[in-house]
């Protein structure tokens, strides 16, 4: 059972032939993984996940309701960042958005994105999560703190930890899924008969300690309606 969009290719490449369980993988048929969700085609299958690129925008404008101008710092060294650039760079127009957009490859290259969002001022940022981003989140959160930022990101552990929210994938119902895909291969059954399947949970974690911070109210900005399955948390509501 493998993770994310580096993993799962090279494993893809190095066999055709042991079965491979994917878990995390955003938009496998696009990554050309799969032939199509309902039949793999080859000897993967697994959970993959559609763009919530839409929902996060429609998310940031609940606090900056004239959103024209959004930052994406994403990771151009990593298949699912390009397809999540891809993703919102085809969003935008219809959503009267222009988008920022600032690759973070390594680490090293945080001082120059920090630069390039003080340049260009977008109204807040989207950060999707991925290798390069995830050793560097908590300066990414405190940098848009300290620039009055609101950020969004596919992580619940970076809104944790200091970004103002996020909106993506219950992972541990992913985790399951994958797990009992797992359990069914190692009873004897075929990749062909496991169609590829589509997370049914997603969870919105908001950080009140950030939203302070920016001095943003949560409660009057969030929006009524919510994807079905949905879940919601709320981040350091009961300290100060």
């Amino acid at each position: 059972m493998l993770a994310g969009t580096l993993a799962t290719p090279a494993a893809k490449h190095a066999t055709s032939k042991i079965p491979i369980v994917f878990a995390g993988v955003g938009d496998a048929v696009g990554l050309g993984l799969v032939d199509s969700l309902a039949r793999s085609g080859g000897n993967l299958t697994g959970v993959t996940y559609e763009s919530v690129v839409e929902k996060h925008v429609d998310l940031l404008r609940a606090f900056v309701p004239n959103l024209e101008r959004v930052g994406s710092i994403w990771d151009s060294s990593n298949p699912g960042g390009v397809l999540w650039q891809k993703d919102l760079d085809a969003a935008a127009p219809p959503l009267g958005l222009t988008v920022v957009s600032v690759p973070l490859d390594t680490p090293g290259d945080l001082e120059r994105v920090f630069a390039n969002v003080r340049e260009t001022r977008p109204q807040a940022l989207i950060i999707p999560q991925t290798n390069a981003v995830a050793r560097v989140h908590k300066e990414i959160a405190a940098f848009a703190i300290a620039e009055r930022l609101p950020t969004i990101t596919t992580s619940n552990l970076f809104a944790r930890e200091g970004m103002l929210m996020s909106y993506g994938w219950d992972l541990g119902s992913i985790w399951r899924l994958a797990a009992h895909y797992t359990d069914q291969l190692l009873r004897g059954a075929k990749v062909a008969d496991l169609p590829v399947q589509l997370p049914t949970r997603y969870e919105l974690v908001l950080n009140l300690r950030t939203s302070r911070a920016l001095g943003l109210e949560i409660s009057p900005f969030l929006p009524r309606s919510r994807r079905r399955g949905d879940r919601m948390r709320r981040r350091g509501q009961s300290r100060g």
